[in-house]
């Protein structure tokens, strides 16, 4: 999805000979023009995404781009794959990350609007498509919202409910069900997903998650039909409070006893203005908020690891003095007197300088409490956020006020980025149906009310399931297919000569790293490989991790035939509009081509001679269009 970045400051009530004749003029009078992407952010057509700044649409593109993936989903991929994650995720960030960014920037840029029907006049639907995709996304990004909506409410008791076992009123006994798991474990699954055992199961409206994405859905609405100065004073709260409480946290992460075993769990990963320089910003910052939230992620676990293994290893200390006092196991095992203040891998290391006998006698009534184990323990998935996170946070002094903190910290991160999606999907519906340029608050309100109904989905009992099935099939290969196909319009059927030397032309210089070679294969070709990849550990029977509540542990669980065909079915439904728009577009099309190039027809021609001479003249026109745009920008 190309962003549709508007660069122009002509009246929209202009028509567009008076701006191509005052442009080629301006251009003669005052010779080269200014690169457009000095110029004024603002839309032709409407004002209603006018940025008063370029630092508000900076604002906009981090907001958009950097979300609740950088807190939990990095981390998550660090500690599953450790080295070989990082030093993919690095050398993809140069090959695969800047590249792209850089060619959506430069398109949306350049084009403006109606992006794909400029590349090839085949291509018009592609906006559809990128609009279903965007609107799939934001279904079931919200609720992440939600979720943390409904912790930031439970912030505010006193002691937290995570923290221990809901005891039932009359006989003041702990849960069963909590007792068998931890309590964050418990108020997660059983509290708040109010989980079923399979996705087959769907087990009704969760009502709390339900009023909370109605919350949601309602704040996101009401903001999208505000006008861009009201939204740049949103964003910059929203794009700027998570990254000062994420340097708060990882201040006080760096003072707590056990921050250092989680960054060595970090370190042991080390197998680790113009539209160009948006695109560098853009990315960098990206990494940058990654690799930052990372560094806190791993800390505030090194410290919970490390407080379960000082409480593992004073209940193991007095245990075993109490097993020897028994003469249940001989003296020799007898723990330093001084045990409880050494560090936390003291009493491990202890255990194994015992021979295998005497240590396995030991270990049949005492665990070895072992670091490694807690940093790892309910750390995929969302899991990371709500149960992991959660019962650090719970062990910090003023764990109340952290955690505050932290819930508000991920509804902003993920609110910029949700506000990001709404307006992709209303700005691609424009440009894909013009007469829709004057209905922006009919598609707010549609958009809200279709998006709050297909996202109750997510509030069943089983909605997390579905999210995994979402996540799956939309998140990754719908969105990995639609990035294949935008490369190939870019790369081969535009031509990525042309559009390189047509940037270059834009901006005054060529930027070095985006060879059209880079563009043309490389990019291609990651992106091929890295689909097929995803496709292979899918493997025949995908499958799903779902909560046992007779074992309290999660198992991996084959999906049913019908969410299979639900995932495929989706993605079919995404594609088509593009497929429709590629086989059933009848007229003779010239083919863009480079410049000083003989257009050639892509089917038999069967229009008037008349016809391909005016279509022959606006492919030869086409080598100046970014130098008339960038003109434009100075029409007052």
């Amino acid at each position: 999805m190309a962003t549709e970045q508007k660069v122009s400051a002509e009246p929209a009530s202009q028509t567009q000979n008076q701006v191509d004749s005052h442009s080629t003029r301006m251009a003669t009078e005052e010779g080269p023009p200014e690169p457009a992407h000095n110029s004024k952010v603002v839309d032709r057509r409407t004002s209603k995404y006018v940025w008063k700044s370029k630092t508000q649409y900076m604002m906009t593109q981090l907001g958009f781009s950097v979300g609740l993936g950088s807190i939990w989903r990095f981390p998550s991929l660090c500690q599953q794959f450790e080295g070989t994650f990082l030093f993919s995720y690095v050398l993809l960030f140069f090959i695969l990350g800047v590249p792209l960014v850089f060619m959506e920037l430069a398109l949306g840029q350049n084009f403006r609007s109606d992006v794909w029907r400029k590349i090839h006049p085949r291509l018009g639907s592609v906006g559809l498509t990128c609009s279903l995709i965007t609107f799939l996304l934001i279904i079931y990004y919200n609720i992440f919202i939600a979720w943390s909506i409904l912790y930031l409410r439970n912030s505010f008791m006193y002691p937290l409910p995570w923290t221990e076992c809901p005891k039932w009123t009359v006989t003041s006994i702990p849960d069963s069900n909590c007792t068998r798991a931890t309590p964050s474990v418990y108020f997660w699954y059983g509290q708040t997903l109010h989980i079923t055992n399979r996705i087959d199961d769907s087990g009704g409206i969760v009502l709390n998650i339900g009023i909370c994405l109605l919350v949601v859905w309602l704040f996101l609405t009401v903001i999208s039909i505000q006008d861009s100065n009201t939204k740049g004073k949103i964003l910059y709260f929203s794009v700027i409070v998570p990254y000062v409480i994420l340097f708060c946290f990882l201040i006080r992460s760096y003072l707590m006893e056990g921050s250092i075993y989680g960054l060595r769990k970090l370190v042991k990963t080390k197998m680790n203005t113009n539209c160009a320089q948006d695109a560098f910003i853009l990315v960098f910052a990206n990494l940058a908020s990654s690799l930052l939230a990372a560094q806190v992620v791993f800390s505030v676990l090194g410290f919970r690891a490390a407080t379960f293994v000082r409480e593992c290893v004073n209940q193991s200390y007095w245990k075993l003095m109490e097993l020897i006092r028994m003469r249940v196991l001989p003296i020799e095992v007898h723990p330093p007197e001084n045990l409880m203040k050494m560090p936390v891998r003291a009493f491990n290391m202890w255990l194994n300088h015992f021979n295998d006998d005497l240590r396995l006698q030991v270990l049949e009534h005492v665990p070895d409490c072992k670091v490694e184990e807690e940093l790892v323990r309910n750390t995929e998935g969302p899991g990371l956020l709500y149960m992991a996170f959660t019962e650090a946070i719970a062990k910090f002094p003023d764990a109340t006020l952290w955690s505050i903190i932290f819930f508000l910290m991920l509804i902003n991160l993920a609110l910029s980025s949700s506000m990001g999606l709404m307006q992709t999907i209303q700005i691609l519906l424009q440009d894909t149906f013009p007469w829709l340029h004057n209905s922006s608050l009919t598609i707010s309100v549609t958009i809200g009310c279709l998006g709050f109904l297909f996202s109750l989905l997510f509030s069943h009992h089983s909605g997390l399931y579905f999210l995994n099935l979402f996540d799956d099939f939309i998140g990754t290969v719908a969105l990995c297919t639609m990035i294949l196909f935008e490369n190939i319009a870019v790369a081969w059927i535009y031509g990525a000569k042309r559009f390189m030397n047509e940037v270059r032309d834009c901006m005054g210089f060529k930027v070095w790293i985006m060879h059209e070679f880079l563009l043309r294969y490389v990019t291609l070709l990651v992106i091929i490989i890295i689909f097929i990849c995803y496709l292979l550990s899918l493997g025949k029977h995908p499958t799903y991790t779902a909560w046992d509540w007779s074992t309290f542990e999660m198992s991996e669980t084959p999906y049913p035939e019908w969410a299979l065909i639900l995932g495929i079915s989706l993605i079919i439904l995404i594609m088509l509009p593009t497929l429709v728009g590629l086989l059933c577009f009848k007229k003779s099309v010239i083919l863009p081509l480079p410049r000083n190039s003989s257009p050639q027809p892509l089917e038999a021609p069967k229009a008037s001679s008349s016809l391909q001479d005016q279509q022959a003249s606006s492919s030869g026109k086409t080598g100046s269009l970014f130098e008339v745009q960038a003109a434009e920008a100075q029409v007052q």
